[in-house]
């Protein structure tokens, strides 16, 4: 069985695993110039030898359990102190055939604080070594950090490449070019790596169509998505579509429109009464729209996803509830 721990010891210290072999701790970031390592490779032979350690290691704690179980109090505390780093939040509810899946964004800036703060806080959820590894790889040239959770155990971190993106689109280049990646560790375990190209300046005849069938076929009304969509411009929709493995979908990221939160909610008024959507009007009525999502996923199938502004009082609101 693996579990998870966060070790603060002194540089140098060094665990042979017999189950994993290397296992290679390293610090992500330093606290009182101790530093910090965080790891998923930790099997419980290592952990006996790690509690054996007492004279070397300052301090052992946050072992945990796999997926689905209650959060630790070191997890909680990692979770407040990345709430206090992020410049902003967002909920969203994912809808598929398979039921309603809530989850809940950090949006972080790019700094070396939010990146450790995030790094310590993902491998305590579960995130593996070589995904952190990935992460911490893909921070060159990004400008924006992200992590989101799902009630249903998955961690995601994402990275956004905005200001390569402008200064690519200001040198009159409209080629399309990654804008977000997304290392994803879904339910179960299962690794995707997601790349959001986007499409900049698309025109209408690109992301109308693909957002006037999805809404309409989740049950939206007619002529009040016309009326929501008309806002679109593409100055004000920026568009990707997602290259991942088993996965074809687009994200529209609409903050830029403005658009009412009353003309989504007339939108969706003919189906407010199903499972998850009275959540979604509940939280426009706080927040503003900021992304709607849709494609094809082929553990989840068709899917659709609203993305909602939310405050760190929202924030904690989802994570009291959680469990990882």
């Amino acid at each position: 069985e693996s579990a998870s721990a966060v070790i603060i010891a002194p540089k140098g210290v060094r665990i042979s695993c017999r189950i994993r072999s290397p296992p290679i701790l390293r610090p992500h970031f330093k606290e009182n110039n101790i530093p910090v390592i965080a790891t998923n490779s930790v099997c419980e032979v290592c952990l006996q030898q790690i509690r054996g350690l007492q004279g070397n290691i300052a301090t052992i704690s946050g072992i945990k359990a796999p997926h689905m179980q209650p959060m630790t109090s070191l997890c909680r505390d990692r979770l407040e102190n990345l709430s206090s780093l992020a410049q902003g939040f967002d909920l969203s509810w994912s809808f598929s055939a398979q039921g309603v899946e809530k989850r809940a964004l950090f949006f972080l800036p790019a700094t070396s604080t939010a990146q450790s703060a995030l790094t310590v806080a993902a491998s305590l959820l579960g995130f593996d070594d070589l995904g952190l590894q990935e992460f911490a790889e893909a921070t060159t040239g990004a400008d924006a950090l992200g992590m989101t959770l799902s009630q249903n155990g998955s961690v995601r971190l994402y990275l956004q490449y905005w200001d390569a993106l402008a200064k690519q689109v200001d040198q009159g280049d409209l080629t399309p070019a990654p804008l977000y990646l997304g290392l994803k560790r879904l339910a179960g375990g299962r690794a995707r790596r997601d790349v959001y190209f986007c499409l900049p300046m698309a025109p209408e005849s690109e992301y109308r169509p693909e957002l006037e069938t999805a809404l309409l076929t989740f049950g939206a009304a007619a002529v009040p998505v016309a009326n929501l969509l008309d806002q679109l411009t593409p100055e004000t929709c920026i568009w990707t579509r997602t290259q991942g493995a088993g996965r074809q979908s687009w994200l529209a990221t609409v903050r830029r429109a403005q658009i009412q939160s009353q003309d989504v909610i007339d939108a969706l008024a003919p189906i407010a009464n199903r499972d998850g959507v009275d959540h979604v009007i509940a939280a426009l009525r706080k927040g503003a729209l900021l992304h709607i999502a849709g494609g094809q996923d082929e553990i989840k199938g068709s899917f659709l996803t609203f993305y909602v502004e939310t405050d760190q009082s929202g924030m904690q609101a989802f994570l009291q509830d959680l469990t990882v």
